[in-house]
């Protein structure tokens, strides 16, 4: 394939404040904000990543559980857990927070089973987590006035089946919270949120689960802003 066939497209990436830098993919990071131009095949999916975050390091802390054992790091999120061998149960809690006008708090809970493999070979393990895609401006506004159509996905580490189970959304910075109706159409789930006229910002939390019954509830505060 040549450079003619393949689209372009520039992408913008903004800051909340100054002083903190973009990371995309996890493959490199630069002082915020920049432009890229990138270049993709037509018709091929691509899902990418970005997160914004101080320079010197978002505060990360890693809880792993394994009754009657827990571990609990700050730093990093994740890292290497020793367990015995077999089939257990696990929990996993990580929590970060930053100083910043999004995603101010983030925090992840993980139930999962996983067991022994045979081998040296790694396998994933069964985490999944729960992706909002709404329509936002380039500051990642919605209107206050509209209520705002909201795309909820789950990805899956072993791409297992897997669907949203609950959301809830907060105005209030995850002061008080309220269930909000989960719509299923063509295949795809949504949900409808409408604001308060005083609302400044919107959380979310949601739960999601797969056929074997692991789960994760996480939640954003401060997941997106009004206008």
């Amino acid at each position: 394939m040549k450079d003619r066939d393949l689209v372009k497209v520039k992408s913008v990436h903004g800051a909340t404040k100054p002083g903190t830098v973009g990371d995309r993919e996890g493959l490199f990071e630069r002082p915020l904000p920049y432009t890229l131009d990138e270049m993709y095949s037509p018709g091929v999916g691509w899902h990418g990543s970005f997160a914004e975050r101080d320079a010197d390091g978002m505060p990360v802390q890693t809880t792993f559980t394994s009754a009657p054992r827990s571990f609990t790091r700050t730093g990093a999120a994740g890292g290497l857990f020793e367990v015995p061998a077999g089939k257990a149960a696990y929990r996993l809690h990580i929590e970060s927070t930053r100083d910043c006008a999004l995603s101010s708090k983030v925090v992840a809970d993980f139930t999962f089973t996983s067991d022994t493999v045979p081998g040296e070979l790694y396998e994933p393990l069964p985490l999944m987590t729960v992706r909002f895609t709404p329509q936002l401006d380039e500051f990642s506004r919605a209107s206050r006035v509209i209520p705002a159509i909201v795309p909820v996905s789950v990805g899956h580490n072993t791409k297992a089946a897997a669907r949203p189970a609950r959301v809830e959304v907060s105005h209030d910075k995850g002061a008080t919270w309220r269930p909000v109706p989960l719509v299923s159409f063509a295949g795809k789930w949504y949900t409808v949120i409408g604001h308060p006229r005083d609302a400044a910002s919107v959380s979310l939390r949601a739960s999601a689960r797969d056929s074997a019954g692991n789960s994760v509830s996480q939640t954003i505060i401060e997941a997106f802003r009004l206008t």
